[in-house]
């Protein structure tokens, strides 16, 4: 295409001179520098440490040293893009979410069974299709999740944090007046 300016029939051979030199047209090297500052941006975006390693989503739950207070039932999976772990070894806080190939049942029983060999005391328990434990151990509290999946197994969801206020055990905490 000619144009009747001598500037933009200028602009045109320049354009069709860097596309033949370059192999890229001038949109393609506008898209190719927004990916590029798209992908510096996104490199620099914060992210939460949990303190866990490796690029699987899942792995072996058993050997995380955080978890020296806390049973994991044997051959569980750490659903590590779920699950956050402050602090360190019998003091952490934080979500941890696990899969295991137990029946609900059997996780049930499991918790019941070794929590309390982990200093941990069972303060109420729901069993249902969605059941919930609550344990409690000198001045922290863990509620455990476990839901049974669509096809076989269970999701074990684990939050531990600290204990609020000075309630040390159910009995300090009756409502004034009752006996």
């Amino acid at each position: 295409m000619k144009f009747d300016c001598p500037i933009m029939n200028d602009m045109r051979s320049r354009t069709y001179e860097f596309e033949r030199l370059f192999g890229l047209s001038i949109l393609g090297l506008l898209f190719l520098a927004m990916s590029i500052l798209a992908a510096i941006g996104c490199a620099r975006t914060p992210v939460i440490e949990t303190g866990l390693r490796g690029t699987r989503s899942d792995q072996d739950a058993s050997g995380l040293p955080q978890l020296r207070d806390f049973p994991v039932p044997p051959k569980a999976k750490l659903k590590t893009e779920q699950t956050l772990i402050l602090g360190h070894l019998e003091t952490w806080t934080g979500r941890i979410v696990m899969r295991s190939k137990l029946s609900e049942n059997d996780l049930c029983a499991f918790y019941q069974d070794r929590m309390p060999g982990f200093g941990w005391r069972m303060i109420s328990a729901t069993q249902a299709r969605v059941s919930l434990m609550s344990f409690v151990r000198e001045d922290r509290v863990a509620t455990l999740r476990v839901e049974a999946s669509r096809f076989s197994g269970c999701t074990i969801t684990a939050i531990v944090s600290p204990r609020q206020g000075g309630v040390s055990s159910p009995e300090s905490a009756r409502i004034s007046g009752s006996k």
